[in-house]
């Protein structure tokens, strides 16, 4: 639920980037679901890049991994 959380938080603040479009969370989700890659997601969504990540909790500690990958190359 916490990762589900802070992805729908991530997604809120950037959709208020005048100069960002940001899929919806549903059609996301599909993309993510069916996709093999972020390459694949991207191209089904029909968009330039992708957010991935993770939450990870450690003992009394929670780490977040995100990363920012062009959906051109995968990189």
């Amino acid at each position: 639920y916490l990762a589900e959380a802070l992805a729908g938080e991530l997604a809120l603040a950037l959709s208020r980037l005048p100069t960002l479009r940001v899929t919806s969370r549903a059609s996301a989700r599909l993309a993510r679901d069916g996709a093999a890659d972020a390459r694949r997601a991207a191209e089904q969504l029909t968009v330039d890049w992708i957010v991935e990540g993770s939450v990870r909790v450690e003992g009394d500690q929670v780490r977040l991994r995100r990363q920012l990958v062009d959906a051109a190359d995968g990189f």
